[in-house]
């Protein structure tokens, strides 16, 4: 499997206020300066989370400027029993005991099954892979959620007793995007520049690829496909908003519902993407809900591998005039980056390029079972309401390890 994560890899969960902001308590700010609690995690080279760090080990910079740390806590979640195959199905964990309802949960996954972008052979790969964690990848005391925005907030239970409703509601959830593959298919970030963007370039591309394969269009004169690609851009980009504006509003959702949980929380967006576009209010409201929640968002991109036929786009699998082809590339490249971008700017991450979702799913789950809380009073004391870049170092040159780290916040 070919695990790419994104560039800047950050971790969730920056607080202003005192570590039992954490626990989703209220902030509680001392005197003029509120005390910066930043999520830690590092990771080894395959992906494991390392455990026994201590103060000494990091540096927190702020803006460049190095911070003294005044808090610091080691999050080590004891590993549970595994929940695995019928006992889980049967409501019993491995020992026959339950986890008490009174305590946080171990770790609290969301999924959201973004059924409006995903296909129907995605959907049921994404199904594996989440009947994969459920079964052999999760422990007693574990919360998943399971949400669509098909069906909303769907279903969130505790591990094992929970279990067989998850099973129930994720055997009902199916990808229900329909791919145009006609000789008039566009893909949305097409439709997008096109649109959106007056992108004469792509535009002409398209209308090459319209005339490619149905030459009769033109009735002797290309000029009068223009007016064709242009109303089919139209169209094909109001369906991709419509999905957009759903999918953001069930995230917001999610993550307005996590920010009264306690304990660890991770929100997976299994979609197979979407394009970015900065006018809809919809994305900083969901950087907004992940940052109150102290949440990330991960995105598990579930195309599979991609570019596998060089001759032919992803979405319409229509030919390619060999000119075209990089143009053609490039906009496949952006079609997911509306997911990318929520995964970066919240601190999480993307799994991109593999069909083995199973295990991308577990290396997520897995960041969750150790972290650490490093508190700081930042030296800048004034709310300003501006952006403060956080950077958290590892003392020690060990090139092996990765530190995950939210990074930055906004300023009260």
């Amino acid at each position: 499997m070919k695990v790419l994560l994104s560039a800047e890899i950050m971790w969730p969960w920056l607080l202003l206020a005192s570590l039992q902001a954490a626990a989703n308590e209220p902030p509680a700010f001392r005197s003029e300066r509120a005390l910066v609690v930043v999520d830690v995690a590092v990771l080894d080279a395959k992906g494991t989370p390392v455990r026994g760090l201590t103060q000494d080990d990091f540096t927190v910079l702020e803006d460049g400027l190095e911070q003294p740390i005044t808090t610091f806590e080691g999050v080590m979640p004891l590993d549970g029993g595994r929940v695995t195959g019928a006992p889980a199905r049967t409501g019993s964990s491995p020992d026959g005991r339950l986890p008490d309802p009174a305590l946080p949960p171990r770790r609290t996954i969301a999924i959201v099954f973004d059924d409006p972008n995903l296909t129907l052979g995605q959907g049921e790969r994404v199904k594996t892979a989440v009947a994969d964690l459920l079964e052999a990848h999760t422990a007693a005391g574990d919360e998943v959620w399971l949400i669509s925005p098909s069906i909303g907030l769907g279903r969130g239970a505790r591990l094992p007793e929970g279990a067989e409703g998850l099973f129930s509601v994720l055997r009902s959830v199916k990808g229900r995007r329909v791919v145009d593959r006609s000789a008039q298919g566009m893909g949305d970030i097409e439709a997008q520049d096109i649109h959106v963007r007056l992108d004469k370039t792509v535009e002409d591309r398209v209308l090459r690829r319209f005339l490619a394969q149905d030459p009769n269009l033109s009735f002797g004169d290309p000029e009068r496909v223009r007016p064709l690609v242009q109303a089919r851009a139209t169209e094909v980009y109001a369906d991709a908003e419509k999905r957009i504006r759903m999918t953001l509003a069930v995230l917001e959702s999610a993550l307005d519902r996590l920010a009264g949980r306690k304990g660890r929380k991770s929100l997976v967006l299994a979609s197979s993407g979407f394009p970015y576009e900065g006018a809809l209010p919809g994305f900083r409201r969901v950087l907004g809900a992940s940052l109150r929640a102290n949440t990330a968002i991960y995105f598990l991109d579930a195309r599979g591998l991609q570019g596998l036929a060089p001759f032919q786009d992803v979405e319409t699998a229509a030919a390619v005039d060999p000119p075209d082809i990089f143009g053609t590339r490039l906009g496949e490249g952006l079609a997911t980056q509306g997911a990318e971008v929520l995964a970066v700017d919240t601190g999480g991450f993307t799994i991109r390029n593999t069909s083995d979702l199973t295990k991308g799913l577990r290396l997520i789950a897995d960041t969750a079972s150790a972290y650490y809380l490093i508190g700081y009073d930042p030296a800048k004391a004034t709310r300003s309401g501006e952006f403060r870049k956080i950077q958290v170092r590892l003392n020690h040159r060990n090139k092996g390890l990765e530190v995950m780290a939210r990074r930055g916040y906004v300023a009260p």
